[in-house]
């Protein structure tokens, strides 16, 4: 019996010594999987980024990577403002007009942040627009003000005020061609100044119209260098969409937006009135 007992307790000894050991190596083998699966996921999940302004401006918006309080992460070794189609070394990027920006950072091992889509659009660079019939035509000793058919339209930053007519006002009992001049601002100090000539006689017969559409076109004009950085290496070349300049750093070509103006045919003469707008011009005659 005592021999049984101890041959019983020898054995349940070699059992739990077993049970530890697959246990020590099942904690192993999950810290090993734990890690290597921490291997893959990149140390930067979402990049943080500040922007030069939030409020309207004329001009460019600068965003800049900023993920701690230093505004420097050591973990980052390049960034993407185009969803990682091309990287640079500066957390900076310069932006000239409106438009939805892919932000993405790559890590010192070399793997891909989530990214991060950054709306800009309070980028007002257009001028407001100012439109009458003009010459207009002003039957003699007739009241008239020289705000009568005045269209003025502002689609970014809104006006800073009403619009300015000078002179604010015209003889009517005086036969004559005046001249007023009307000035628009918007409210990051892009304005617009446009003459109207005002014909005051004494007319007899009916007024007629003509009018004809106006548009504005943008293009692309005074290129320069933007976005430069510094190469990542001495290989002397550049990602996609940079090139080396003089100074042996990666630049892209950006170009201002110009806007010109662009006028339709005029429409034939009619006896309906037509109103200017933003769109379409006006002339007036008496017969």
């Amino acid at each position: 019996m005592q021999t049984y007992e101890r041959k019983s307790h020898k054995l349940g000894k070699i059992i739990s010594a077993s049970v530890m050991g697959v246990s020590f190596i099942c904690i192993i083998v999950f810290s090993v999987l734990l890690y290597l699966d921490n291997q893959k996921k990149p140390l930067i999940k979402y990049p943080l980024y500040t922007l030069s302004t939030k409020e309207w401006t004329s001009g460019n918006v600068v965003i800049k990577v900023t993920n701690d309080e230093k505004n420097v992460n050591p973990k980052i070794k390049a960034y993407s403002f185009d969803g990682g189609k091309n990287f640079q070394d500066s957390p900076e990027y310069e932006v000239l007009e409106n438009d939805n920006f892919t932000l993405v950072v790559k890590d010192i091992n070399d793997r891909l942040s989530n990214p991060v889509i950054v709306a800009i659009r309070n980028i007002d660079k257009e001028a407001p627009q100012i439109n009458f019939e003009n010459p207009t035509t002003v039957q003699l000793n007739n009241p008239f003000s020289v705000r009568t058919g005045v269209v003025v339209t502002e689609n970014g930053s809104g006006l800073s005020n009403s619009y300015v007519a000078t002179p604010s006002s015209i003889d009517t009992k005086t036969e004559g061609t005046y001249e007023v001049t009307y000035t628009a601002v918007d409210k990051v100090g892009n304005y617009t100044e446009k003459k109207r000539t005002i014909v005051v006689k004494d007319v007899i017969g009916r007024t007629y119209y003509r009018s004809r559409k106006i548009s504005q076109e943008s293009y692309q004009c005074e290129p320069y260098e933007c976005n430069c950085f510094n190469p990542a290496t001495n290989s002397g070349s550049c990602p996609t969409g940079f090139g080396l300049n003089a100074e042996a750093k990666c630049c892209q070509t950006c170009y201002k937006t110009c806007k010109k103006t662009v006028y339709g045919e005029w429409s034939e003469w009619g006896k309906d009135k037509i109103n200017p707008s933003a769109v379409l011009e006006v002339e007036t005659k008496m017969e």
